[in-house]
C-alpha cells in the first residue's frame, strides 16, 4: 500500500513518494535546508488525498526540479521523523528517467521547503560522510540498490 496516513496522540505519520531521478550513472540529490541543519534528499513529496502515487511523484518531482520524468519499477522504502513536530514520514522510492539529458533545475524553494543546491552525484558520492541524510535508512536503501539496471 503506497498511501498512508496515521494519526495517534501527538504522533503522525505522513506517506511520501520520492524519486531515484538517474541519468546515466548518477542520480539526483537535493540539498534541503531546515534552519539550522542541511540534509540532502530525493525529489518528491506528499501524496495529495485520492491522488494516483505516480502521479504525485511525477508531479512533485517537475514542482521541485522543473524535470519531467518517467516511472520505473519500485525500489524500497526509507523513514526519518521531521525535526520540527517529529512526526513520521515514511517514503516510498521509485526509480525514475528524465527524457533530456541536458538538464537544468529551475527552482530553489518549494512550499515551505528550500534546497540549498541540487546535485547529480554517484552512489559512492551520495554514501559517503560528506552527505547528511535525515535517517540512515535511506541511505541503507540507496547501498543496497542494484545498479546493473
Amino acid at each position: 500500500m503506497l498511501g498512508c496516513f496515521w494519526m495517534g496522540v501527538n504522533q503522525t505519520v505522513f506517506c511520501t513518494v520520492k524519486g531515484l531521478v538517474r541519468d546515466r550513472d548518477r542520480f539526483l540529490a537535493l540539498e534541503l535546508d531546515l534552519g539550522s541543519n542541511k540534509v540532502w534528499d530525493l525529489p518528491g513529496g506528499k501524496v495529495r488525498y485520492r491522488e494516483d502515487p505516480l502521479v504525485a511523484l511525477k508531479r512533485e518531482v517537475l514542482e521541485e526540479t522543473g524535470l519531467e520524468v518517467s516511472v520505473g519499477r519500485l525500489l524500497g522504502t526509507w523513514y526519518f521523523f521531521r525535526q520540527g513536530d517529529r512526526n513520521q514520514v515514511v517514503a516510498t522510492l521509485f526509480d525514475c528517467g528524465v527524457a533530456c539529458r541536458n538538464l537544468v533545475v529551475r527552482q530553489t524553494h518549494h512550499g515551505s521547503e528550500t534546497f540549498s543546491q541540487f546535485k547529480w552525484v554517484t552512489k559512492d558520492e551520495f554514501l559517503s560522510d560528506d552527505f547528511v541524510v535525515s535517517h540512515p535508512s535511506l541511505k541503507q536503501l540507496i547501498a543496497g540498490l542494484d545498479w546493473g539496471s
